[in-house]
């Protein structure tokens, strides 16, 4: 059997107390200086009079700036007065570990942080946006589609029952959990007609009118029509304003007077 010298001297690593000679088999912990990180094991083993699987103490590099992530950003404990001061690039060291937040209306993925490893950080978690539960129903309103649950980002048409129109965007979005407000169904038959003095309606009356439909007016004998003959029913208002006013007394008098014969 064969004993081993006492073992070398590992460079970055920590001073060992040593002896003169050592049993086949015998074990010896390496521990690396505060800056360097261990490769390769952390023991040398006496084996055939050499030692085996000796270490390396290699040193602990740092990271850069940590990666970036869309709707999130670095937590950070520190005050604004004191991250203004920086003025370089930060250092991270080895094993550092920092956490992700994400914006409002959007969650972490899996894990919330990321660890520092010889220079380079591991894999980042994603901000996902939160899904919404199924919108609320209007009154007289009616959905495009209906799940059980919607995407981040995604959209649902509202129409309306006979008789009512949208008022407003149609559509409305799942954003972090919530909805955009939704459109209101509003009513779009008109169901009577306006009164206006001295006109006449033309045509027969009817209990409703729907959006768009047209009702036209008349002057009596001796009235003349100032602007429009016609009103229109838009989404359950009349639109327009019909006025006779009286022909004058010389025009009248112009218009009766006979021409005579000769």
């Amino acid at each position: 059997m064969q004993l081993c010298p006492p073992p070398p001297q590992i460079p970055n690593a920590q001073d060992m107390t040593t002896t003169v000679n050592y049993q086949d088999g015998e074990k010896i912990s390496i521990l690396c200086k505060e800056e360097y990180l261990i490769q390769r094991g952390e023991e040398i083993v006496c084996k055939d009079g050499r030692w085996q699987s000796i270490p390396r103490c290699v040193e602990k590099t740092p990271c850069s700036q940590p990666p970036r992530i869309e709707h999130g950003t670095i937590e950070s404990s520190k005050s604004t007065e004191e991250r203004k001061k920086r003025s370089e690039p930060k250092r991270y060291a080895h094993g550092t570990r920092l956490s992700y937040i994400c914006e409002d209306g959007f969650r972490l993925s899996e894990g919330n942080g990321i660890t520092c490893n010889m220079g380079k950080w591991s894999s980042p978690p994603q901000c996902v946006g939160i899904p919404c539960e199924p919108p609320a129903l209007i009154p007289h309103g009616v959905l495009s589609h209906k799940l059980d649950s919607y995407q981040y980002g995604e959209e649902v048409m509202y129409s309306c029952t006979e008789g009512f129109g949208i008022d407003g965007p149609a559509s409305i979005r799942c954003l972090g959990g919530k909805w955009s407000d939704p459109p209101p169904c509003i009513k779009t038959d008109c169901l009577s007609l306006p009164i206006f003095n001295d006109v006449i309606l033309i045509g027969q009356k009817k209990e409703s009118y729907r959006s768009g439909e047209q009702v036209a007016y008349k002057c009596p004998e001796y009235y003349q029509l100032d602007g429009s003959s016609f009103v229109q029913c838009v989404n359950g208002k009349w639109i327009g304003r019909p006025t006779c006013r009286g022909i004058s007394m010389k025009f009248l008098n112009l218009f009766m007077k006979v021409p005579e014969v000769k």
